[in-house]
Parts: structure tokens; sequence; C-alpha cells
């Protein structure tokens, strides 16, 4: 979501900042909750043992899906006012443009990580040619049994929202001219009572849902709110009178304090999610605290950068452990090396994603861009 010259999408430059605080929490949890992480605090390492805040990074995911579907509702819900299958296609080639070149180039980078440290025979559910190949065919998620991590663990979310891309055309075709106030807060209500119904009565106790229908479910309710809330966010810029800034921050600092009050108060995941609708509203209208916190510079390089940072954080950390682990071990009681471990840790995944949204993402998708799509949109 880079910023451009339209005011609109300027306006939006602090949910390109969210996303990166996203990305960071995944890469946060998947750290220090990590297998090697655990071992280290069993052998008495104490600082930082996983905090309530870093187990709950697999929440970041929910805010990526509202957000996705706040986004394509923003640039492409005009797009399908009308039924052109030229439109479909232009649409399906821009969101490869957008996921792909970055997911199989990790799934490249991991098969060579499997090669050198054998992993094929290490690990062989996760490592088999079958799960290679449904993974470059972003249907893992959807054929492999429910449980199963395969390969580039973060990409099970890029499986299902391509589903979601599939989807969005006919969605926005159907309710593209629905943008009443009444409308969309009554579908929201209506998804929140059924996604809180399903959540509760099936006795689940959090949304890490990575793989099997769960997971189908999971963007299928957060991908349609995000739908939803955009034609909210676009009825409310409408009304001058209503849209103030500090209304703004007020709704991000409530939210913001919202969810970190569930998470160490324990309670369902499910009661973040009207969390995460009033932030991502409230950071499409932001007022000067928002726009502090979460359109600075560095914040804009991070959401920037965060889907490269997403997408190849789990194999860094893979390499990292391999490397560092036995070293980290016999620095357990030297609180200054762990500390140097650890910044290390995040310094690679940085600079890495830095540079492969340089060299990948970005040249790709403008590639990709530029020979199949008869107009770049904004």
């Amino acid at each position: 979501m880079a910023t451009t010259s339209n005011p609109q999408h300027a306006r939006l430059d602090a949910l390109t900042g969210i996303r990166g605080l996203a990305a960071l929490w995944v890469v946060s949890e998947h750290f220090f909750c990590s297998y090697e992480m655990n071992l280290l605090y069993d052998r008495g390492y104490q600082f930082l043992t996983p905090l309530t805040l870093f187990q709950k990074g697999y929440l970041a995911v929910d805010i990526f899906f509202i957000l996705s579907g706040f986004i394509m509702a923003l640039v492409h819900q005009k797009d399908f006012l009308q039924w052109r299958w030229h439109q479909v296609k232009e649409f399906l080639i821009l969101r490869l443009a957008r996921i792909y070149p970055v997911h199989l180039f990790a799934l490249y980078a991991y098969f060579l990580y499997a090669i050198k440290y054998n992993m094929f025979a290490a690990d062989p559910p996760r490592y088999s040619f079958i799960s290679l190949l449904y993974s470059v065919l972003l249907l893992h998620t959807a054929l492999l049994p429910e449980g199963r991590i395969v390969w580039n663990v973060p990409a099970w979310s890029i499986c299902v929202e391509w589903f979601a891309y599939l989807a969005f055309p006919f969605m926005a075709y159907c309710l593209g001219r629905k943008k009443g106030v009444l409308f969309n807060l009554g579908m929201l209500g209506v998804l929140s009572c059924f996604y809180s119904a399903y959540f509760l009565l099936g006795g689940f106790d959090s949304l890490d849902w990575y793989s099997g229908p769960n997971a189908f479910v999971k963007i299928s309710f957060e991908f349609t709110m995000g739908y939803a809330l955009f034609n909210l966010y676009a009825r409310y810029r409408q009304q001058s009178q209503f849209a103030q800034p500090w209304l703004g921050d007020v709704g991000t600092l409530f939210s913001l304090l919202g969810v970190i009050g569930l998470i160490f108060g324990q309670l369902p995941d499910i009661f973040c999610i009207p969390f995460f609708l009033l932030l991502i509203f409230s950071l499409a209208t932001p007022g000067p605290v928002s726009r502090f916190l979460f359109a600075n510079p560095l914040m804009l390089v991070l959401g920037t950068v965060s889907y490269s940072i997403y997408m190849s954080h789990h194999l860094i950390l893979g390499i990292f452990f391999k490397e560092q682990f036995g070293s980290m071990s016999h620095a357990i009681s030297h609180q200054p090396l762990m500390l140097n471990f650890m910044a290390q840790f995040f310094i690679y995944v940085l600079g890495i994603s830095a540079l492969m949204y340089l060299v990948i993402e970005k040249p790709m998708r403008e590639l990709l861009r530029a020979h199949f799509v008869s107009k770049k949109p904004a």
C-alpha cells in the first residue's frame, strides 16, 4: 500500500505502518515461542520467557485478512460493478504478481535449505515432494491433512488469501452497489455473530487456525468483514462533519488497549476481532497521534517490506538456529551475549527482507504487471 499522490491513498499511510507492526508480531511469536527457545527456557534462561503478547502473534494474520478485504474493496470494488471477464483476469494476474514471486522464491530457498541440512531425512512429512508440489500450486492448505506444517510455514495464509482473491470479483459484483450504512453495518453484525458462534460453540480456545477447513473459515469471515468495513469507511469520509481526526486517534488508542487487555486477560481470541475492525477503521481516518505512531518513516518502510518479512523470516529462523543454537546454549547465563544473538536475528530478518523486496518482490511485480495487465491500478 505505497503512498501515492492520491489524497485518499495518502491518508492510508497508517495502514501501511500497521502491516509492518503486524509482521514483526508474527516474527516475534515464531522466534520467542520456537522449539529452540523453549529448550533454552527449560535450561534456565528466563529473560523474555515467552511473553503473553508474543504467544499471540498469530493474531496478526487476522489483521492482515481484514485489511486485505478493506484494501481490495478500496482499489478494485469499482472494477466489478459490471461483469467483464477481462477485468477478472487482470485482477487475478495483479494478485498473483503481488504474492507469487516471493512465495516461489521462498520455496526455492527452502528447497536449498532442505538439501543443505538434510531435512528430507530429518522431517520427511514436512519436506515431502508432494507437499512441495501443492505449495507451488497454492493448494497446500486445502489438500494436506489438518495440522500438517509444510515447507514455508507462513505460506498457509497465502493459499487461503488466493481463495479470497478468486471469490472477490463475485463478491464485488453482487455487493458493489450496496454501500448503505445500514446494509454494511448489518452485514458486519451478522458476520460477527456467526463467526463468534462458530468459535464459541465449536469449543475453540484460539484463532490459531493455519490448516484445514478452519483456515478457510477464518479468511471467509475476516476478508468479508474488511470488505464491509471499507464501505462504511467510504460513507464516513463523505460526512465531513463526523470525520474528525481526533476520533481516529481515540479509536486507535482504544482498540490497541482493548486488544492488549483481552490478551493479558486471557479472554477468547474471537473478542479481538471487533477491536481489529475498529483499529483499521481508525487508522484509515488517522489523527496526529495515529500518524505519529504508524505513519512515521520507519513504520512506512516496515510496512512496505512487510510481505517479504512475513514470507522470509521462518526460513531465516531455521538457518539461524541451525548455526547459532549451540553458541546460544552456552551463553544462557550471559545476558548481553544473549541479547546480541536476538538482535542479530532481527537484523538478519530486516536486512534480508529489504533485499528480497528490492530484488524479487518489487521488480517481479512490476514486470508481470507491465506484460500482462493493460492498466496499472493506483
